[in-house]
């Protein structure tokens, strides 16, 4: 229907404007009176029945001052002027609503993937239901070439999902079973069976088109000035344009002469430049800034994220994937040993050091625990088998025991252990923060083992341990470089883990300080104190990083963090990838230069046009041809922000 609209729009705008050249043929100058009133109401009678509608409830928009000016134009004999102004006017609208409509592709295109059935399963059967229907736990089926109705985590199958629309990323994402899928995917491949993790009204697509819709509607600062700047500016502009028509006539001047001027000065004030160029200016900066994958609630927000100059990030599940990683597989040999701590038993010398790792793979191999997800990937790379393990027992928070090979096997931290009667010697475990004092009082002892290793010991005696670090975000330490290039004057981890931890993690990413060992209360106190060098964005993704996205200038939550932190912030990663930070900032940046230029040009161009007005030199049709060349303009300057 609205294609249909939009057809027979530009079907009677071809005929007023055949109509409007017809015109001026000499030998139809009797009829030229009812040629152009039929070329006015063909294109132009929504734009004066909405202006006569305005004038009688007062409300003086630019509707209002075309249909002033449409009539008044007639009245004294300008017909063909009074067509130009309808022309030009809904070439401008028809333009207009060629640019929102393509600012507007991107965000449609996240709508359409709302979905209104789900296919679920009872028993041995599928049922066709409405989406809304499915609660938490159901068991649904993802059939290839649907889209995930909502968030769920795989139970059965494999297949690759498209989940650009979502995240921005191009690539096909594989996922097999155990793993948690978004709504909004596009299943590519094998059939998936799935149980709902979130019912749809708290799934992700349905949540990422409602912040989309309230972001277009919460308004920015300029946008809010220009709203209400229209509403004073234009009846002051027709009480200016009365005065202008009058006052010269009361001193004795020609009344019809400043009449025409007067219209003039109101077509040509007409702030339909500025009223329309600069909203969408903004929405286009949405549309842009969400196909890389970020989601900003309202356009209000795109003016602090121009404008910052510092950025903090929490470190686990921002700057990191939030997953472990082996760093070290270390034997601890007992022969470099003080005698009276010796840690291994004079029979039993475990030297193999991928036996070792074959233990601990086995007992690990049953967990879904992040630290054994590490051991389980690391053995992998390895290419070590998996060996039979009997009496397997896992105790939460400290580790996992099993007899492999007729030998007793513990993994864990110093409580497990201790619970095994496993002896450990307590200058062993090295401290953060005296690490060296250690290893000097203990010169002879070559592998001195750090405080936070998970330990493996054979036959309660202590043979090895492991270290483990968090996984960096592939890419991150370009993206740092990339932030630096674009301005960004300073870069910030603000962390709750120790110090060592966090100078390590600070040195892999490149040029960024750090302050470690904050509580809530101490992030929001740094930050606080990061506002004197400018605006600050804030990057978390956990409970306890709310405070701070509340408290710095823009906060962006990472998609995969939790409800609360997606609540509090200003806008939401959904793509989870910080790598786009530095084109979303660009993005922004280039809409307020934009947003500046449109005003500035508008303003200009209208202050010459009413001046030429003023003393007669331009006719009404130069100034609605300059209003309409004006609004052509800054139309095309604000989708200029979709330009790569």
């Amino acid at each position: 229907m609205k294609e249909e609209n939009s057809k027979l729009r530009i079907v009677m705008y071809v005929i007023s404007l055949i109509l409007f050249a017809i015109g001026f043929i000499p030998a139809l100058e009797s009829y030229r009176l009812i040629i152009y009133l039929l070329a006015v109401i063909l294109s132009g009678y929504d734009l004066i029945i909405q202006g006569i509608k305005n004038i009688f409830h007062l409300n003086f928009e630019e509707d209002t001052l075309m249909t002033i000016a449409i009539i008044a134009a007639f009245v004294i004999g300008e017909y063909p002027e009074s067509v130009a102004i309808v022309l030009l006017f809904k070439l401008g609208e028809l333009i207009e609503d060629k640019a929102v409509e393509k600012a507007n592709q991107n965000i449609n295109s996240i709508a359409s993937l709302k979905v209104q059935t789900a296919n679920l399963v009872i028993g041995k059967e599928t049922k066709v239901v409405n989406v809304e229907e499915l609660k938490i736990g159901d068991s649904i089926l993802v059939k290839p070439g649907e889209t995930v109705p909502v968030d769920s985590k795989i139970i059965k199958g494999e297949s690759a999902l498209d989940t650009s629309k979502l995240t921005g990323e191009s690539k096909p994402v594989y996922v097999s079973k155990g793993e948690e899928i978004l709504s909004g995917s596009i299943n590519e491949g094998g059939t998936l069976t799935c149980k709902v993790t979130k019912e749809y009204k708290d799934s992700a697509i349905s949540k990422i088109v409602d912040l989309v819709y309230e972001a277009t509607n919460n308004k920015g600062k300029k946008e809010e000035f220009i709203t209400k700047f229209s509403r004073v500016y234009t009846p002051v502009v027709i009480a200016i344009a009365v005065l202008l028509a009058i006052v010269p006539a009361v001193f004795g001047a020609d009344f019809v002469t400043w009449l025409y001027r007067a219209l003039v000065f109101l077509v040509a004030s007409c702030p339909c430049s500025i009223v329309i160029s600069i909203p969408l200016a903004y929405f286009s900066c949405i549309g842009a800034i969400s196909k890389k994958g970020l989601l900003i609630k309202g356009t209000k927000h795109i003016e602090d994220l121009a404008n910052a100059k510092v950025l903090a990030l929490d470190k686990t599940g921002t700057i990191t994937t939030g997953k472990m990683k082996v760093q070290e597989f270390v034997l601890i040999n007992s022969s470099k040993a003080p005698e009276n701590n010796e840690i291994q038993s004079k029979s039993e010398k475990f030297s193999n050091k991928e036996k070792l790792l074959q233990y601990a793979y086995s007992l690990e191999a049953n967990s879904n625990h992040p630290i054994s997800n590490a051991i389980i990937e690391y053995a992998k790379e390895k290419n070590v088998e998996k060996l039979e393990v009997e009496n397997q027992k896992e105790i939460a928070g400290c580790g996992i025991y099993g007899k492999i090979e007729g030998k007793d096997v513990v993994v864990g931290n110093k409580k497990m252990l201790d619970r095994y009667n496993v002896s450990i010697n307590s200058n062993m475990l090295q401290n953060d923060n005296n690490s060296k004092d250690v290893v000097k009082k203990n010169e002879n002892l070559e592998n001195a083992v750090p405080e936070n290793a998970i330990l493996i010991a054979v036959n309660n005696n202590l043979v090895a341990y492991i270290t483990l670090s968090e996984k960096i975000r592939d890419g991150f330490k370009e993206t740092v470089s990339k932030l630096y290039e674009i301005g960004i004057k300073k870069i910030v981890m603000l962390t709750g883990d120790s110090k060592a931890e966090a100078e390590k993690i600070a040195k892999e990413c490149g040029k960024i300080d750090y302050k470690a060992k904050l509580m809530p209360e101490g992030k929001v106190e740094e930050i606080n104190k990061l506002k004197e060098n400018g605006k600050v964005i804030f990057i978390g993704d956990g409970i306890n990083d709310s405070p701070v996205l509340a408290t710095s200038d823009f906060g962006i939550a990472m998609g995969e963090g939790t409800d609360i932190a997606s609540t509090t912030a200003d806008s939401i990663l959904i793509s989870n990838n910080i790598g786009t930070l530095p084109q979303i900032i660009k993005v922004a940046r280039k809409t307020i230069r934009i947003v500046n230029e449109n005003i500035t040009i508008s303003l200009l161009a209208k202050l010459i046009v009413l001046v030429l007005g003023v003393i007669g030199i331009a006719p009404v049709w130069l100034a609605v041809a300059a209003d309409t060349g004006m609004t052509l303009l800054t139309v095309v300057n604000s989708i200029r922000i979709f330009k790569k």
